[in-house]
Parts: C-alpha cells; structure tokens; sequence
C-alpha cells in the first residue's frame, strides 16, 4: 500500500483541518464507561506488587477495611497506628458526657439532701456530738463545745490564783490573796478567771470580740458555771460589763451579755443584761497607760436595777488591771449590793 502522504510532502490547510474534525467526531461517538460498572482489579496494580516492600518503607501496619455497601459511610470507623479509634456514629462521646454529668448531679443532689436530713432524722438517733470548737478535731463534751483536751491543755484548773483578783501566784504558796489585794483592797470581793491572758487564750478572746465567733461565747459561760461554784453564787444576779452605745453600734453584739448568757442558763440564775449602763464614752482601755486607766473609767457607769442586799455576778471577757471592774464594783455597792464577784475569762498576768 502507498501511504497517502509520504514524508516530505507538503498536506494542504483544508485536508488536515477535515482530518482533526473527523477526529473529534470519533471520539464523541465513543462508547463511554461509567464510574459503576467498573470492577475491582483481582490483583493489585503492578507498582504496589511489591506489598511488603512498600508497607516497610511506610512504617505502618497494614489496615483491614470493611467491605463497602450502601450503609459504609455512616458505618465507617478510622483507625489511627496509635489504636485509638475515631468517627463512628458520632455520639458516643455525647452519650459518655450525658451519663458522666448525669452522676455528677445525682451525686450533688444526694449530698445536699443528706446535708438538709442528715441533722434532723440520722444524728438525733445516733447522738453525735459536734466537734471542737478550738481544734474542730476532737468531739465535744456533752455540756460544752470543747473537747477534754483543749480544756485541759488551754483552761487549767490547778493553777494558784489570787482569790480576789485571780492573778497568778506561785505553786508553792499556801497563800490565798497576793500581796497588792492585802495592801489595796479593790472594791469587789473575789474574781475567778479561767486562764491567763495569752496564747491561745488571747486569739480566742479575738476571734470572739473582732471576728464574731460567738460559738466561743458559749464555750466560755459554759466553764465558767462550771467553775464558778466555788465562790457561792447561788441565787446571785448575772450582770455583764456593758459597751459604749457606739463600740456597740460598731461591733454588733457584747460579748461579756453573751458569756453571760451562757452562764445564767446553766446555773438557772437570774440574768440582768440591762442593770449596768456606761454612760460616759471613753478610750479603749488597752491603749492607755496604767495610771491613767483609772481616770478614764470614773464615773462611766450607773445601776438601773434595784440590787440592793443582793449578790451580783459580774461577767467580762478579760481583767488587766481591775480599774473598770473595780468602778462598777463601786456604783453596784453604793446602789446597795452586799457582795460583788467578777467571773472573766482570761486575767493579764
């Protein structure tokens, strides 16, 4: 056969232009395959023949994939080389964050009502007595909120004192009365403190009077009805040592009305929260000088409660010097009562 075009024959412009359109034609005609009716090779193509080869110059496992159907894409899982796995319906995570804040409100819930009915129905049947209020450690005695050990520890009860007024004399002495009360007769007749004016006592007497723990107050009427009986003061008249109209507008509460309280309750005796009254505002003791300590309690209080031929129990959180106790002493004996003793908590060594 003799080609139709040899080499170096020039073809004209309008048969090679027919020849690209007879071309073009041949190929729009062509059977065309779509993408569904291709099969899956039975072997893998030639360049990845080499499966082991190929999987070590990856690095990673082979991957087992499910066979592919119409539920395939909801129902595929990807699997990472870690182990963890990944996708899935989407709400596994979701269900696993639904039941872990579904326990944690169970729990919230079970726990606040144990804290509403756990007082009222479970703690009256087992008699649980509430710790301490000191070291919030121990239970507290049955008719105090301090355990036996801070008691022993903080509130001694062997100490020598000063019957009258409570200071701290030596272990050795068989005295009863120190030496200034036998030179300077104060105006009231005895004193008892329940412990010396320094650590911890004095955080206590703080924590009390600044920082309104009046759960310490309390604690204190408590020992010292306790205590107390030594002196007789059966059948006396409770009445605490009162504050200037604004020291008490300042701090909210008196302290001494409510260690007094504490103890008129125990000792079924009559408490007189109004029988002193301080009429005159005065500077806080603890900031002047002893001399002067005197001078600015004088004529600062006055009696509204008819105490004459009656024992008067007066209630204060701390004695330094005995200068305020010593000037309500004065006014409750010049209204007419026969005997006065202070019971304080904590006494200045």
């Amino acid at each position: 056969m003799i080609d139709a075009n040899p080499v170096g024959l020039r073809i004209p412009f309008h048969q090679r232009r027919a020849r690209s359109a007879d071309a073009a034609a041949n190929v729009d005609n062509a059977f065309r395959r779509e993408s569904n009716d291709i099969k899956s090779l039975k072997c893998a193509p030639p360049d990845f023949t080499h499966e082991k080869i190929a999987l070590r110059k990856a690095g990673r496992p082979p991957i087992e994939l499910a066979p592919h159907s119409r539920h395939a894409r909801g129902d595929a899982r990807r699997i990472d080389h870690g182990g963890r796995e990944f996708g899935g319906t989407g709400t596994e995570g979701h269900e696993a964050a639904l039941v872990l804040v579904h326990s944690i409100c169970s729990a919230r819930m079970t726990l606040a009502a144990s804290r509403r009915w756990f007082p009222r129905l479970v703690a009256p049947r087992l008699r649980l007595s509430p710790p301490c209020v000191v070291c919030e450690l121990n239970s507290a005695a049955a008719n105090c909120q301090m355990c036996a050990d801070c008691e022993h520890d903080f509130f001694r009860e062997d100490v020598a004192r000063c019957t009258v007024c409570a200071i701290r004399m030596p272990a050795s002495t068989a005295a009863t009365i120190c030496g200034l009360c036998l030179r300077h007769p104060p105006q009231f007749d005895a004193t008892f403190a329940l412990g010396d004016y320094r650590p911890p006592v004095d955080g206590m007497v703080i924590a009390l009077k600044a920082g309104g723990r009046l759960a310490l107050a309390g604690v204190f009427g408590a020992l010292l009805a306790r205590r107390a009986g030594r002196f007789d003061i059966a059948g006396a008249l409770i009445a605490p040592v009162p504050l200037a109209f604004e020291r008490h507008a300042e701090r909210g509460f008196n302290q001494a009305l409510e260690i007094a309280r504490q103890i008129a309750r125990d000792l079924d005796l009559q408490l007189a929260a109004e029988a002193l009254l301080r009429v005159r505002h005065a500077a806080p003791q603890h900031v002047l000088a002893l001399a002067e300590r005197k001078r600015n309690v004088h004529d600062a209080f006055t009696v509204r409660a008819d105490v004459r031929a009656r024992h008067v129990a007066v209630v204060d959180d701390v004695m330094t010097t005995g200068s305020t106790l010593g000037e309500i002493a004065s006014v409750l004996k010049k209204a007419g009562a026969v005997r006065v003793t202070n019971l304080v908590v904590a006494r200045t060594p």
